[in-house]
């Protein structure tokens, strides 16, 4: 019996028949980003842009050098700008008040920009009724009768647009925007002789089928930054730069190895960036298996299996 996952669009959350929570796959790397300092970052934003925009503009790159070397405390930091910049400390307290909602009202908006951009590609995919893939592989779109109840080690092949992948036994669910399916036989690497009919002859049976899959993601971020000269990532990832780059080329991964563990081989990754103005540039990235199994069980080692609604943990 195939068992349901449902994903609740505004809570964020995904849950199983049972309703046991799933950790989602941008929450699983959520754990293992660098934590931001929201407070630290919009003082030092505010004190740079009180101090570039006065008379001692020229003095904030001498104090910027001094402040990236000490403590990243707020404590730290508001202790040197009033020792500083007396004179400016209370203008500098309230611009980083402004700053705080120039930053909530950014993210609000590149929220519903992504919704409302996602939700328009999907529509569009349903309306042509297919995709084409890189190789100029026409595939056609396909939907399960219900959208949350199929097997997902047999999907047919096709175009599938934000297909929703979990995994029953990790716990981990998550909806991909790209999702190719192809079945290819493999062709015998030599041929053999076998005998039919009393006679020997050579055995041009094609190999097993290999079910692969190419996974895209749309973004529509400002930009896509690829390294961070500051921070990486936490272990077990400590060696990728904490980046949106490497945040999604993890997300796809994840998605990418839940179908890998339903018997599928998945031939390319990647995540497109969606600008403004229509361009459209596809950022190709490594599957990275053995990270996302790495992330995968740490974070069941720290957080254990949910067996209730009760213990499931904050999606946010």
């Amino acid at each position: 019996m195939v068992q349901a996952v449902r994903f609740d669009a505004e809570k964020h959350i995904y849950t199983n028949e049972n309703n046991i929570r799933y950790t989602s796959a941008t929450q699983l790397i959520g754990h293992y980003k660098q934590p931001f300092l929201e407070q630290y970052w919009s003082l030092y934003k505010a004190a740079q842009r009180v101090v570039q925009e006065s008379k001692k503009s020229a003095t904030w790159s001498q104090a910027s050098r001094i402040i990236m070397q000490a403590d990243k405390t707020e404590t730290r930091l508001r202790q040197f700008l009033l020792a500083a910049y007396p004179a400016f400390f209370n203008k500098i307290l309230h611009t980083q008040v402004v700053i705080l909602q120039e930053w909530q009202e950014t993210k609000d908006q590149a929220c519903t920009k992504g919704t409302l951009f996602h939700n328009a590609r999907e529509y569009e995919a349903y309306q042509l009724g297919y995709s084409i893939l890189g190789n100029n592989e026409l595939q056609g779109i396909t939907q399960p009768k219900d959208r949350y109840t199929y097997d997902l080690a047999k999907l047919p092949d096709g175009y599938w647009p934000e297909l929703l992948v979990f995994d029953h036994l990790e716990q981990t669910a998550g909806q991909i925007d790209r999702c190719w399916i192809s079945t290819e036989l493999v062709k015998p690497s030599t041929l053999n002789l076998v005998k039919q009919d009393g006679i020997y002859v050579w055995d041009t049976t094609d190999g097993p089928a290999i079910r692969y899959v190419d996974l895209d993601d749309w973004k529509t971020n400002k930009e896509i930054k690829k390294t961070n000269r500051y921070d990486k990532m936490q272990a077990p990832v400590a060696h990728l730069h904490d980046t949106n780059y490497w945040h999604y080329a993890l997300q796809i991964s994840i998605y990418g190895r839940m179908l890998e563990r339903c018997g599928y081989t998945i031939r390319s990754t990647r995540f497109t960036h969606c600008l403004d103005d229509g361009t459209r540039i596809p950022y190709h990235t490594p599957y990275l298996r053995k990270e996302v199994t790495k992330l995968i069980s740490d974070y069941r080692q720290k957080h254990g299996y949910n067996h209730s609604p009760e213990s499931a943990p904050n999606p946010h």
